[in-house]
């Protein structure tokens, strides 16, 4: 999986973020639905531990654009709704284990 170089703006520390190269909008849920789910359980675990307020996430590039998809501490508890409900669905409890032991 190709990965791209992001500088958090409130530490100035670099961290890699995957993306994910789409023709269609639906080709990101339906090609990368588990790696999206992994990449936003990566980045809340960074917030958690860094206390940043926002943090990219994941990069799409679709054609001849590239876009960066952040997660905010004020929409945050809906993306933990949804990993939850994804990381159980799969069976993988250990994640599920993990998202709950995050503080926001």
């Amino acid at each position: 999986m190709k990965k791209i170089s992001h500088i958090i703006p409130e530490s100035g520390e670099e961290v890699m973020i995957p993306v994910f190269e789409v023709q269609t909008p639906d080709d990101l849920y339906d090609k990368y639905r588990g790696e999206i789910y992994r990449a936003i359980v990566e980045c809340m675990t960074r917030m958690s531990s860094g206390g940043w307020e926002t943090h990219a996430c994941f990069a799409v590039e679709a054609k001849e654009d590239e876009f960066t998809f952040n997660l905010n501490r004020d929409n945050i508890q809906e993306q933990v709704s949804l990993c939850l409900a994804y990381f159980e669905s799969i069976e993988e409890y250990e994640t599920c284990a993990l998202i709950q032991t995050l503080k926001f």
